[in-house]
């Protein structure tokens, strides 16, 4: 169902296909991908949004069809299209040549609606069409690389040949490009595989997801491979806000690998490779209490080894572990002293502070939020303040997700909060702060509220942080009673009403007096974390 109906559009009352897109189709690595049979056709995988365009028998014109309808805040895929075609096209319906039976699968590239590789010039590339007169038939490349309107991806080899090597293609491309995407392999029977650049799947893991994905599995192979300057290189466009993190992350594990390298190599010239019995190098390296010690006994022959008493012994190692990085880093990471695997991100939040906040000794200088409550203006959407006051705070849905680390009022990183992609948040261009928002239609209690309509009032970064440390007594409250019961006992102590007594309306005085009302309670007792 999900592999075939992806896009599928049907005419409402009578069922009828209008637009039929390709097939979802799988990586060649992947179990689910179809197996292919040769003669094989490789094109360049282009980088960039499918769109399907159409003609719709109900609105009598053509159409364009995406997952999501706008590429950037304030323009459609649709303009994004026409762009990529000339000034001489206005329209869908100017496109020259189109048949109406015919759904066009089409890839849009351009540089706002980038992915990794850059395209200066927006580009539109036909990918595919289905006659939706013949049964939903392919129609052949043949037909479609004479077809003018769109430009067609690159293709690498003589598709009556099936002596092609695919991955040598593949390593060629990426030697020419490093940010190169992959190959589609398409058969005979329209059939296609994916064949992606390793170092391109995990640029593109890296901007849609950030330095979370920084774990010492995805960093130490990189490392390795010395190929995580050209990760860095690429981000620094595609993720301006996450790239010093994610920099500083590499450069933590690097760091311990060359921690464990420089020693290794000191062991080795003075003791290990003045030792004849390999049996005695073995004991020398297992008590040295060095993780990669006994690499090299494991990698060179005795004579190898002796051969390499004079070289600097640091960078030998280093070229043994970049010959073939899976393995070493599999060996590495099981080593839970040097890279911390079972908790990757322990090296980047405080050592000595627990996950709670600390209690608060005095309250705080200022209120933190924006003077205004947000308002609806007259055609219906919101106006939503800052607190820096810069202007008005916009709302977006996230292309990437967002990662933050949760800080607690003493200055310490206590954990890492994430906004996923997809998520409607209100954001300020001025000072880069930001305000959560609903994310769907509904009503809760008496309360009807909208997708996109703001949560409360906006607050400062400091202020959030007191918001937070409500909630976490809040939940306490709330696992040993209930939700109502915890929210009104917050208002009668706060002399709000039960309307009003809602966090995200607080401000940071409030807080701290909601803090000091259920931390003083005969509520549920909380724990001592040791935080001071």
């Amino acid at each position: 169902m999900t592999c075939e109906c992806r896009g599928l559009i049907l005419v409402e009352e009578t069922l009828q296909t209008v637009c039929w897109p390709m097939n979802r189709f799988y990586n060649s690595s992947e179990k689910d991908r179809h197996e292919l049979e040769g003669p094989l056709r490789l094109e360049e995988k282009v980088d960039g949004t499918q769109v399907n365009l159409f003609y719709s028998t109900n609105h009598h014109r053509w159409m364009a069809a995406t997952r999501h309808t706008f590429c950037e805040q304030d323009k459609l895929y649709q303009d994004l299209l026409l762009a990529s075609l000339g000034n001489h096209v206005t329209s869908l319906d100017e496109i020259p040549g189109l048949d109406r039976d015919i759904t066009y699968c089409l890839e849009v590239c351009s540089m706002e609606n980038r992915v990794v590789r850059k395209c200066p010039k927006p580009t539109t590339f036909l990918l595919a069409a289905f006659d939706l007169k013949t049964h939903h038939q392919s129609i052949p490349d043949d037909q479609l690389d004479i077809f003018t309107a769109f430009e067609r991806p690159i293709v690498y080899n003589n598709p009556r040949g099936d002596e092609t090597d695919p991955q040598a293609i593949l390593t060629t491309c990426c030697q020419k490009e490093s940010l190169f995407e992959g190959l589609v392999l398409k058969d005979c029977h329209f059939r296609r595989q994916k064949l992606k650049s390793s170092l391109y799947s995990k640029i593109h893991k890296l901007k849609y997801r950030g330095f979370r994905l920084v774990t010492p599995d995805l960093a130490v192979p990189l490392i390795l491979s010395n190929q995580h300057h050209a990760i860095l290189e690429a981000l620094q466009d595609l993720r301006p806000d996450e790239v010093d993190e994610i920099k500083a992350r590499f450069d933590k594990y690097e760091e311990l690998i060359d921690g464990q390298l420089l020693r290794l190599g000191n062991l080795w010239k003075t003791r290990v490779c003045r030792e004849t019995d390999r049996r005695k190098q073995y004991e020398i390296c297992r008590d040295s209490g060095l993780v990669c010690a006994d690499i090299l006994l494991r990698k060179w022959t005795q004579d190898q080894l002796f051969d390499a008493k004079d070289k600097p012994c640091d960078r030998v190692l280093r070229e043994i572990l970049s010959s073939d990085p899976p393995k070493w880093c599999d060996y590495l990471l099981k080593k839970k002293n040097l890279l911390d695997a079972n908790n990757p991100h322990s090296r980047f939040l405080s050592a000595s502070h627990g996950p709670r906040y600390c209690m608060p000794t005095k309250p705080p200088p200022e209120p933190g939020v924006a003077p205004h409550m947000p308002s609806r203006l007259a055609d219906g959407s919101w106006h939503v303040e800052c607190p820096c006051g810069q202007g008005p705070m916009k709302l977006r849905r996230l292309k990437c997700d967002s990662n933050r680390y949760r800080l607690c009022h003493c200055g310490e990183r206590i954990g890492i909060h994430c906004y996923r992609s997809g998520l409607l948040l209100w954001q300020c261009d001025a000072c880069g702060a930001d305000h959560e928002a609903h994310q769907r239609d509904g009503q809760w209690t008496d309360k009807v509220f909208t997708a996109g309509q703001p949560l409360g009032v906006a607050a400062t970064a400091a202020t959030k942080r007191w918001r937070l440390h409500v909630h976490e007594y809040l939940d306490e409250w709330k696992r040993q009673s209930s939700h109502d019961e915890a929210y009104q006992f917050l208002a009668d102590g706060l002399g709000l009403s039960r309307h009003d007594a809602h966090v995200s309306l607080f401000d940071a005085r409030v807080c701290y007096r909601a803090i000091q009302l259920l931390s003083s309670s005969s509520s549920p007792s909380t724990e001592d974390t040791g935080n001071q």
